[in-house]
């Protein structure tokens, strides 16, 4: 049960090498790079700039050229981790979502009661979109200019996440319905 934010962030240990050293393993056909150190230090310099420039100017006007300017790398080196625009999309908006939803379900999986439940489902999607903002202002305030396979993704995890809430609260074993109107 989730108690508070920072025993939330202890408990979850999300950092961002982590992140990225699972982003790594996930996608070695991608990421052309072997040495896993190397690999999971660049992704983090990628995927900040990424995410930092995404703030600036969108990721939609923001060029492979301006994410080499500010990561750092050169488009060769930018090369070795992703051939496009469209892989670094799917690098940010796949883990995002697998994180999202592992964690969701991880906190609310052993609670029995409906009420606990959803208090342990909210609790965890507040926090997590407090250490994972720059990911959500990405995936929610770009989602309108993806491409139409990424949008689909985007609006599929949302109604994804949704549905874990409407699982909770339409629960048919005890309906929460009446305490939350109340």
């Amino acid at each position: 049960m989730i108690t508070d934010f920072e025993t939330f962030k202890i408990e979850l240990s999300l950092s961002k090498v982590e992140i990225c050293r699972e982003l790594y393993h996930q996608n070695r056909d991608l990421i052309r790079i072997k040495k896993e150190h190397v690999a999971v230090k660049n992704l983090v310099r990628i995927i900040d700039s990424t995410l930092r420039l995404t703030r600036s100017k969108g990721f939609h006007a923001m060029s492979l050229r301006d994410l080499c300017a500010d990561s750092g790398f050169s488009i060769g080196g930018l090369y070795a981790y992703i051939k496009n625009k469209d892989d670094l999309l799917y690098l940010i908006q796949s883990h995002g979502i697998m994180l999202l939803r592992r964690t969701m379900l991880a906190y609310i999986q052993d609670i029995d009661s409906p009420m606990d439940k959803l208090s342990a489902a909210l609790k965890a999607h507040v926090y997590l979109s407090e250490l994972m903002l720059a990911w959500f202002y990405f995936s929610y305030m770009e989602t309108k200019s993806l491409p139409g396979k990424y949008k689909k993704e985007a609006v599929a995890i949302e109604l994804e996440i949704e549905d874990i809430f409407f699982g909770i609260i339409l629960n048919p074993s005890v309906s929460l319905l009446p305490r939350l109107v109340a």
